[in-house]
């Protein structure tokens, strides 16, 4: 005869999870990943520029050194001017692809819409290196796809001699 035992309660190897839902562990996973990738880095360079990170470079300890040295510098009105350009600007254009591509995607009845709808959120996703890597791997002298492309034709005797974009110049 067969008899059914009860089944014993599952037992949690780590404790401290012990009535922690499934979801609320991603969040915790997510905040850790992050303070990683992000908080780490900042919390770096902030104390970096306070003089009591890492690559402090004075016994001085905490100073704002570094930064009167940069306000009071003669270029200084320059470097605001081409900070305040580079923001509209890239602001400005950023606003008008926005609107265009949401236009596009919602309002009309273009092809390959919801590709476009996976594609125009990637360009946020991926980080800025990838985006240098890319450029490098495009433009660079000795292996970019554009100079050794170009080597290959050497067909217009103005290209001669040198490569047609110099990406660390």
């Amino acid at each position: 005869m067969i008899v059914a035992k009860p089944m014993a309660r599952p037992t949690r190897a780590m404790g401290f999870l012990r009535g922690i839902s499934p979801q609320t562990f991603v969040y915790i996973l997510l905040f850790v990943l992050l303070a990683n990738v992000v908080l780490l880095p900042l919390a770096l360079v902030i104390l970096t520029a306070l003089n009591v990170g890492p690559m402090n470079t004075t016994a001085d300890g905490l100073s704002l050194r570094y930064f009167v040295d940069q306000w009071n510098s003669a270029n200084m009105p320059e470097i605001l001017g081409n900070t305040l350009v580079f923001a509209f600007g890239s602001t400005a254009i950023a606003v008008t692809l926005g609107v265009f591509f949401a236009f596009l995607s919602e309002r009309t009845d273009m092809p390959f819409r919801s590709v476009v709808r996976i594609v125009i959120p990637l360009t946020v996703a991926l980080p800025g290196v990838l985006y240098s890597i890319a450029w490098v791997l495009l433009l660079n002298e000795k292996i970019g796809v554009y100079n050794t492309t170009r080597a290959r034709w050497r067909a217009w005797s103005w290209w001669r001699g040198s490569a047609w974009w110099r990406s660390y110049t």
